[in-house]
Order: C-alpha cells, then sequence, then structure tokens
C-alpha cells in the first residue's frame, strides 16, 4: 500500500489525550483555499515550504508545510531530493511522531491538522513566532538560559522516553511561542528515527507494526544512530547558550574568534560551565557523555 493510502487509513480515532487526526482529502490543489488562507512564507526546507495561514471558518492563524511530490521523469537519476516516495515517507513519519506516537507536550510542536490532495500534503501545525532560538543566545543570562535549555533537555527527555530521537536538534528547529522568548517549542521531526525497542513510554497502546515496516521505523537500512547524538547536539546548545552566539552556524562573513566562541563567565555561574565540561563539544568535555537523567538532575537544571 502507498503511503498516501496509508495517511488516509490514519483518520481513525486514537485513545489518549487526544483524539488522533482525521485527514482532509482535496480534488485538487486549489481547493485548500477552502480551509486555509494565506497570509505569508514562513520559510522553505529541503521537502517544502511552509506558509503563516489562517483558518477560513474562524480566523486562527497556523503554520502550514507544503509538501509537494513530482512525478519523476522515466530513466532520470532518483535521489533522495527527487524520489517523491522518499517525500511521502518523510511526511508519514513526521506526522505519525507528532499526533500518534507523542502525546501532547508544551515545549513540542502541535500538528493540528492535515490535508492531501493527489500530489500535495498539507501538515498544518501551531504557529510559533518568528524567532528561533540563535535570536536567544545573545540575550540569554544565567536564570534565562537555565529555564529555556531546561525547556529543551525535558522535551528531547519526553521524546526519548518514547522512542524517539529527534536528530536535528539546532537553532532553527527550536522556536518561541512569542516574541517574549519564554517558552519554547522543538520542530522539524522529518529526519527523525523512531526505534520501538528505547521506548519506555507507550502512547495510547500504539503499536508500531501497524504503522511501518522495518525500514521505515529505522528511518533507513541499518541505522545506527544512538540517543547520544542529541545529547552532543544538546551540548552544542549549550555552548551556543553560553557563548552568546550560534557558534556553529554557517555564514560567508569571518569565522567567530576564539574569544567569541568563549562561555561568557561574566553572566553564567560555575554551575552552567560544569555542565557544559558534561555535555559540551569535545574541546570543553572532559569524559564520557552523561544520561538524560544524569543531565535533568544536574544542579544548573535541578
Amino acid at each position: 500500500m502507498s503511503h498516501f493510502g496509508l495517511i488516509i487509513m490514519a483518520g481513525r480515532e486514537g485513545e489518549g489525550n487526544h483524539a488522533f487526526l482525521s485527514v482532509k482529502s482535496l480534488k485538487n490543489e486549489r481547493e485548500i483555499n477552502n480551509y486555509y488562507r494565506c497570509l505569508d512564507e514562513l520559510g522553505e526546507g529541503d521537502y517544502g515550504k511552509t506558509y503563516e495561514v489562517e483558518h477560513v471558518s474562524n480566523g486562527r492563524r497556523y503554520a502550514m508545510k507544503v509538501q509537494q511530490f513530482e512525478r519523476v521523469a522515466p530513466g532520470a537519476v532518483v535521489t533522495q531530493w527527487s524520489n517523491p516516495h522518499e517525500g511521502v515517507r518523510k511526511i508519514y513519519k513526521e506526522m505519525v511522531i507528532l499526533h500518534r506516537i507523542l502525546p501532547r507536550h508544551r515545549n513540542i510542536i502541535e500538528l493540528k491538522d492535515l490535508l492531501m490532495s493527489d500530489n500535495t500534503v498539507y501538515m498544518v501545525l501551531e504557529l510559533c513566532a518568528r524567532k528561533n532560538l540563535s535570536h536567544f543566545y545573545p540575550i540569554a543570562n544565567n536564570r534565562s538560559g537555565s529555564r529555556i535549555f531546561k525547556q529543551i533537555v525535558e522535551a528531547t527527555h519526553f521524546i526519548h522516553q518514547h522512542g524517539v530521537l529527534h536528530m536535528d536538534l539546532h537553532a532553527d528547529n527550536i522556536l518561541f511561542t512569542d516574541d517574549t522568548m519564554t517558552e519554547s517549542k522543538i520542530i522539524d521531526f522529518g529526519l527523525s528515527v523512531y526505534k520501538p525497542a528505547l521506548a519506555v513510554r507507550v502512547h495510547a497502546n500504539f503499536n508500531h507494526l501497524e504503522w511501518f515496516n522495518i525500514d521505515e521505523v529505522s528511518g533507513r537500512r541499518n541505522d545506527n544512530s544512538v540517543p547520544q547524538d542529541d545529547i552532543e547536539a544538546l551540548g552544542e546548545i549549550l555552548h551556543c547558550i553560553l557563548a552568546g552566539t550560534d557558534v556553529g552556524a554557517e555564514s560567508d562573513e569571518e569565522e567567530l574568534t576564539l574569544d567569541e566562541q568563549e562561555p561568557r563567565m561574566d553572566i553564567f555561574d560555575q554551575q552552567a560551565m560544569d555542565l557544559l565540561e558534561l555535555i559540551g563539544p569535545e574541546d570543553f568535555r572532559r569524559g564520557a557523555l552523561p544520561t538524560m537523567y544524569q543531565i535533568l538532575s544536574h544542579p544548573w537544571l535541578a
């Protein structure tokens, strides 16, 4: 069965703290205008664009990820970017993770609606502010840095407990609910990996065998991803918070000086530095990576 067929089947009701989505089937791309009005483009990724939209009936605003699938011409070289099945698989996996595998969490983006036509999938998500973690780095202090980093760690621990590895934690994929930058949201689970063997919690009696074949569960064959991959990404985020800048961001400008990459110890206390030495990049780390439980119990967060 195709992934589009599976997405249609996913419209059944589920148990737990929210009912599963009922997928809306569109006759053509123009019919999306009967449900949502496009206001502005928010961004563009490898698999599609994201727009700010307004619900036609109630006026509420959301973010909508639009993924179009073009047919590959006969004889053309098919890559992971041009293969329509790869794009469908990515959308399908993200949809199942956000609304079936994971219960709601205040620091994880919420899937609100799902619509599809023959060639396009529309994922409607809660709308966040246009500020991501890189906007927070320069203004972070010891108190706010601890609060926001704890939110990110708790959300990452939460998805790990349900067998999900995010695998793409960085500033662009952590947004804020509003311009005050006091509440963060992890977004974009398109590169995430679901590993049932890692799950210690199961939401609404989720059975992965009803939703994935073995290749889809891992995301790719012979997958070697582990929770430590996300923990290393958390360490890089912590480094950026303490340094006050996105140390690893690609830029056409000159590379950051060593001084600009150093933690701002006039702003952050020794406990923050101690956590950086536990999970930060190798230049700071003094031993093996701790577990998520150990990170959460660290004095700077606890």
